[in-house]
């Protein structure tokens, strides 16, 4: 007969096991015990599998969390023309007055106004104004899907 016996829990009962076959058994023929054990003892059924103790899953690193947006989600703020917002698909902008919808589409801020529509994304800058007014620019900080965070500034 062979016997695998893997982990403590293992060792344990094939000592078990051993302890009850020692030859004492009078049923088999053998001298009756001396003595009797009262500890308990675990029986482990034929055929199924003895446990492993557990190992510690490793905590996996984690990733670098988005960063924040220095006015949040507070566009108001964007009034003045400068402004650092966190846009979770869609918002509206106020900027020299007049409403700006901006959306974010596959890491992209969109921005239409009345008399613009521009785009950006990953690194790019766009740039847009009109003769004798200010130049506003506008850039993403960071973006994941349909998340960005939009840096606006305006000059003269």
């Amino acid at each position: 007969m062979r016997v695998i016996v893997r982990g403590v829990l293992g060792v344990m009962a094939v000592l078990a096991l051993g302890a009850c076959s020692s030859g004492n058994d009078t049923a088999a023929g053998g001298d009756s015990p001396a003595t009797t054990s009262s500890a308990p003892t675990s029986e482990v059924p034929s055929g199924t599998p003895m446990e492993e103790p557990s190992t510690p899953t490793p905590t996996p690193t984690p990733t670098p969390s988005f960063p924040t947006a220095k006015d949040g989600q507070n566009y108001a703020a964007c009034s003045d023309g400068n402004c650092e917002v966190l846009i979770r698909k869609a918002a509206t902008l106020k900027l020299d007055g007049k409403k700006v919808a901006v959306t974010v589409v596959d890491e992209a801020i969109k921005l239409k106004g009345p008399s613009f529509d521009i785009s950006v994304k990953g690194n790019g800058m766009s740039s847009w104004g009109s003769m004798g007014g200010p130049m506003h620019s506008a850039a993403v900080k960071a973006a994941d899907g349909a998340t960005a965070i939009l840096i606006l500034r305006t000059r003269g």
